[in-house]
Order: C-alpha cells, then sequence, then structure tokens
C-alpha cells in the first residue's frame, strides 16, 4: 500500500467514527460577515429552488407558476434553516 492510501483511509476512519480531529471548525462570523453569509443563504437557497421549481413548471407546461412558488418558498425556508444552524440565530 502506498502512504496516500493509507492517509485517506486515517481520513475515512476518523470521519466515520466521529472524531472531531478530522474536520476544522468554521470561525465563529459576526457582523457584516453574519449579514452577509445570511443573505446570500436566502437568495442562493430561493435562486436555486426557484429555478428548479421554474424548470418543473416549463416542463410539465403548467400555465399556473406553482412549481416556482413551491421552490421559492422551499428555498426561502432551506435559507433561514441553514441560518438558524450555521449562525445560531
Amino acid at each position: 500500500m502506498n502512504a496516500s492510501h493509507l492517509l485517506s483511509a486515517d481520513i475515512l476512519r476518523r470521519a466515520m467514527a466521529g472524531d472531531p480531529k478530522s474536520e476544522d471548525p468554521a470561525p465563529p462570523e459576526d457582523g457584516a460577515d453574519a449579514g452577509w453569509t445570511a443573505v446570500g443563504y436566502l437568495l442562493g437557497g430561493m435562486i436555486v429552488w426557484g429555478g428548479a421549481g421554474w424548470l418543473v413548471d416549463r416542463w410539465l407546461d403548467l400555465s399556473f407558476p406553482a412549481g416556482l412558488l413551491v421552490g421559492l418558498i422551499g428555498g426561502g425556508a432551506a435559507g433561514v434553516y441553514l441560518i438558524v444552524k450555521r449562525l445560531g440565530a
């Protein structure tokens, strides 16, 4: 076995065992950084899931944009969840 294979096996073993050494904790955010992170999560979720809903609407040839609305609401909810999980707000 080569050294790179052993190294990746050790990383995988620590990750599966729940060893905190396998992950570097994110530094705490404050002020403007936390605000921009929150805005990014909200906009990103709404754009990605709203876009997916719009594509579903186009694919199903719906006259009412139900997929877009569901995607926007779901993306906003996912963004809020990530904000609470990441920032603890």
